[in-house]
């Protein structure tokens, strides 16, 4: 009865705990994790500091990186926790008391068919690293990302004669670091006969740091060629003075696209580089309605580590086929969004998985699981800057395993198993490309130019597959004192990929 009480009461505090969800400023720096992509230009994005026009590539430079924080939220959703469900099991013997079993000591990080036994308990800790180094195959330490300047999408190289200098693009070289050290502590009880349940808590340590080396590609002529000489008739802007709304001249620079707030033409047709982020400069903006606001500049460095209590998973089991050697159980998972998600460390969203396991019960004994998880809304599937909605659902997933453990002593368990995903209609990364025109040479006529294919990454809708390969071994060091080593090594590059995650554990039973 006290077990049970137990389980309602963690099951009441978790579910009480709110959703977290939160979008990131536009008008000023947000100083967590959640907000580091979107706000790496500028809190609304990348908005050029040109008061001639709105030289603006907000809207592309935030959804370029949209796609990255929706696939670590996915991965958050599926990453797998030490398994509570392995270790000793026990029996009860003709006096009622609970007896080890001779079983193996069970798989690492995939769920067995075999329950605990009635009032027994388990208590453990396992830890593990991951370095993510890929999304979707891309490498997140050098991949190339374009902004297009607003309202650019259907021009072409005949289409030149109003607003030419939409035209110019930004070329960017980004580099992505994200560690997560993950820290599990479990419980498993023997509620009956042919029954368990498990809770597990992660304590999780998430590290993001970000750059990009940006660089102006302009594709008119009289960009390169304006004269710079303020004793010239046309310094003012050379032949790429435009006219504004109302038919002035733009005699100030030009329309010349340039990184923050230069003192003069010459300089700012020179200002064509920068690295980002940065602490940036105070300056004045044009607005789509025409008028001006000023830059909020960043007066600090963003945020990059956090550290918290993930999302707790309570899970039940129940055997529906006792036998002595083949045995099946089915259960459910209900993931709480305890963890905050806005510092990726959780989900933000609920997570409800029945499962079925079937174990065969010898020295050699192999084991299968398949489940099916469903996911609520939450704020890394959404838009955190709030452009269009904020949260979104996160993906859907089968989630599968299967392997075997050995018992190759009577104190030792050897253990392999394929640790695998299908996550549905997610948004994934891939690499693509944009045609634009090349960078000027200042005397090629526009027209006589020849689209090019500019690397970028970019995002789809697709369902992917994340399969893992896990090695392992479990020590049983006194009595019922159980050390454990695993090793979970990527095979294929679906999703945020980390190559090798080592995991180390210690769980005790009674």
């Amino acid at each position: 009865m006290k077990v049970r009480a137990l389980v309602v009461l963690a099951l009441a505090l978790v579910a009480s705990m709110p959703l977290m969800a939160q979008t990131c400023s536009n008008s000023q720096y947000t100083n967590t994790l959640i907000c580091t992509l979107p706000q790496l230009f500028e809190p609304g994005g990348l908005t050029l500091l040109n008061p001639n026009h709105y030289a603006h590539f907000a809207d592309n430079s935030e959804s370029q990186f949209r796609p990255l924080n929706q696939g670590i939220g996915q991965e958050l959703s599926i990453l797998p926790l030490g398994s509570a469900g392995s270790g000793t099991t026990f029996r009860v013997d003709s006096e009622g008391h609970a007896v080890p079993t001779e079983d193996s000591l069970g798989p690492i990080l995939t769920e067995r068919a075999n329950v605990i036994g009635k009032k027994a308990f388990t208590l453990g800790i396992a830890y593990q690293y991951f370095s993510f180094d890929k999304i979707d195959g891309i490498n997140l330490h050098g991949f190339p990302a374009v902004l297009i300047h607003d309202g650019s999408d259907g021009l072409n190289a005949q289409n030149f004669a109003s607003f030419s200098y939409k035209n110019d693009y930004i070329v960017t070289s980004n580099e992505l670091h994200l560690n997560l050290n993950q820290t599990v502590i479990y419980g498993v009880f023997g509620i009956a006969k042919r029954m368990d349940a498990s809770i597990e808590v992660p304590i999780q340590s998430a590290h993001l740091r970000v750059s990009s080396v940006a660089n102006i590609v302009r594709t008119q002529p009289c960009e390169r060629t304006q004269q710079l000489n303020p004793a010239l008739p046309n310094y003012l802007g050379g032949t790429c003075t435009d006219k504004d709304s109302k038919g002035n001249d733009l005699t100030v620079c030009g329309l010349l696209h340039f990184f923050g707030s230069p003192s003069n033409c010459q300089t700012a047709f020179n200002t064509v580089d920068a690295t980002f982020p940065t602490p940036g400069a105070p300056g004045l903006i044009q607005n789509k309605d025409g008028s001006f606001s000023t830059v909020q500049p960043r007066s600090a460095p963003p945020m990059t580590d956090a550290t918290g209590i993930g999302d707790i998973t309570i899970r039940g089991k129940y055997q529906v086929i006792p036998g002595e050697k083949f045995v099946g159980s089915v259960g459910l998972g209900i993931r709480f969004p305890s963890g905050d998600a806005k510092n990726f460390l959780g989900t933000g969203a609920y997570g409800v998985t029945p499962f079925g396991a079937l174990t065969y019960r010898s020295k050699f004994s192999p084991h299968v699981r398949v489940g099916y998880e469903w996911n609520s809304h939450s704020v890394l599937a959404g838009d955190p800057t709030g452009a269009t909605p904020a949260t979104a659902s996160l993906p859907p997933a089968w989630l599968y395993s299967g392997g075997v453990d050995y018992r190759a002593m009577k104190r030792l368990t050897l253990g392999a198993d394929l640790i695998g995903e299908r996550v549905l209609d997610a948004r994934r990364v891939y690499s693509g490309s944009f045609l634009r025109l090349p960078e000027t040479d200042g005397h090629t006529p526009i027209t006589s130019e020849s689209l090019q294919s500019v690397a970028s990454i970019q995002a789809r809708t697709q369902s992917y597959s994340s399969d893992a390969i896990a090695v392992g071994g479990k020590v049983r060091l006194k009595g019922q004192l159980v050390l454990t080593a695993n090793a979970t090594i990527r095979v294929d590059d679906g999703g945020l990929r980390a190559n090798v995650v080592p995991l180390v554990g210690l769980s005790w039973s009674k």
